[in-house]
Parts: C-alpha cells; sequence; structure tokens
C-alpha cells in the first residue's frame, strides 16, 4: 500500500513527539528505538525510513523541542512586561520539576549530549543560540550585551536547580533548591522578591496543546498558572543601574 507523503510526514512528527517525551522521561540511553516506535504505535523495522539512526533522531528532538519553545517565546514578541519573571517562576515551580516528560529538556538531556556525536551537539548548539536569543529578548537590562548575559546565567541556573531537585530523594531539599535559587537569580537580575505561596507537588494546569510531548511547552511557561502561587508584583523590564 502506497502512503502520501502527508502521511509520511505526520508519522515522522509522531515518532520526534514520542521520542522527545521518552527521551525527557527515561534519557536517552535508557529509550531504545523500539520503545519509541511502540509508543508511536508503529513497527520497529520502520524506523530507519524516516531515521538513519537514534542520533539523527535525537539531533531532531533536539531541534523540535527548543527551536520550538523559542519560536513560543518569540511568538509574544515584543514580550510582556513581566514575562521573563513568569517564566522564571514557571521553570522553579514543582509542577515543571514533576514533569520531566512534557517540560523542558534540557535538564534531562544536556549531561547526555557531551557525550554524543558532533551531529548532535551541532544541533544542540544551534537550537541553544536561538534559545538563549528568545530569552535575551525578554530578560531586563539596558543593552543588549547585559540583558545576554543575563539570560545566558539565568538559564543556566535554573536549569541546574531543577537538574539537582530531580536527582534528590528528598522532595523538602529538593523545593529548597527551586526556592533558594529563585531567591538568587531575581536578586541578581534585581527583580522582586515576592515569596511564592508553598504548592508542594503541585499539577500544573495545562492547556490542551501543551499536552504535546513535542513542544515542551511547559519550560515556556510564562503567564501560565501552573507556576507557584505568588503575589501579583508590578513588572519590570529595567533594573537598578547599581545591579548592572
Amino acid at each position: 500500500m502506497r502512503y502520501t507523503s502527508d502521511h509520511k510526514r505526520q508519522t515522522h512528527e509522531r515518532i520526534v513527539a514520542e521520542a522527545s517525551r521518552l527521551f525527557r522521561e527515561e534519557g536517552y540511553k535508557g529509550s531504545s528505538v523500539d520503545a519509541v516506535m511502540q509508543a508511536a504505535q508503529l513497527t520497529p523495522g520502520g524506523f530507519y525510513a524516516h531515521f538513519e539512526d537514534k542520533d539523527a533522531l535525537l539531533a531532531e528532538v533536539l531541534e523540535s523541542c527548543i527551536l520550538r519553545q523559542g519560536r513560543r517565546l518569540a511568538a509574544d514578541a515584543p514580550l510582556a512586561e513581566g514575562s521573563f519573571e513568569d517564566w522564571i517562576d514557571y521553570y522553579l515551580s514543582t509542577g515543571h520539576l514533576n514533569r520531566p516528560g512534557s517540560g523542558c529538556p534540557l535538564p534531562s538531556l544536556t549531561s547526555e549530549i557531551a557525550r554524543q556525536p558532533a551531529k548532535v551537539r551541532r544541533a544542540f548548539t544551534e537550537a541553544m543560540r536561538l534559545r538563549l536569543a528568545e530569552l535575551s529578548r525578554a530578560a531586563p537590562g539596558d543593552t543588549e550585551e547585559i540583558r545576554s548575559e543575563r539570560a545566558i546565567a539565568t538559564l543556566a541556573s535554573v536549569m541546574g536547580a531543577v537538574t539537582l531537585a530531580r536527582a534528590l530523594d528528598d522532595p523538602s531539599l529538593g523545593d529548597r533548591i527551586l526556592r533558594t535559587v529563585r531567591g538568587a537569580v531575581l536578586a541578581q537580575l534585581g527583580l522582586p522578591q515576592e515569596t511564592p505561596q508553598e504548592t508542594p507537588q503541585i499539577k500544573p494546569q495545562i492547556k490542551p496543546q501543551e499536552e504535546s510531548a513535542a513542544s515542551g511547552d511547559l519550560a515556556d511557561g510564562a503567564g501560565s498558572q501552573a507556576g507557584p502561587a505568588r503575589k501579583k508584583r508590578k513588572p519590570s523590564r529595567r533594573s537598578p543601574a547599581a545591579t548592572e
């Protein structure tokens, strides 16, 4: 039976979507080609009609996750005032912490990517450049250089916090790490530090389109109600000169 090009595209996208979810939940090494194809409800033999090998699939997953996140963030352009703070709050929420399969791929995959072939690291690097560029547009600061540096420092800090918290078997210590890093990041940015209300083991309120494993939209939760509840603060894109 001949399939149309549209059918092949849809099948390809389904494989990428399921691989995206599995790689984030189980890790790249922990997710076999057979497991990916089973999750996509396809036979394993069909994999190589779409990808040269598993590394090629990982490269496409990275592009899909990170580039889609960048486009979601850019879709708000010019980004609403205060959206960078909202993104920080969501990234460091227990909702994002507890949902790796639909969250940012960085905490789950970065350590494995360093040991992958050049084509995978190249895809990751290009996707990361776009991600940082989009975040820098939302970061507070009076110059492009300041905003860029703050975007880099913030992403590295929040990603590290989530990575550490997920590795622990002590939820209270994990929560403390998230709270502490949140306070340190906001202080470094010169932003208000209202303490969010305690929301242990929160279940994020995910919109239907955000359930798609391919998009990784949970990490883009600017404006989402899934993050920790907090007092409403007056958004501030600019911060005091002393912090710059």
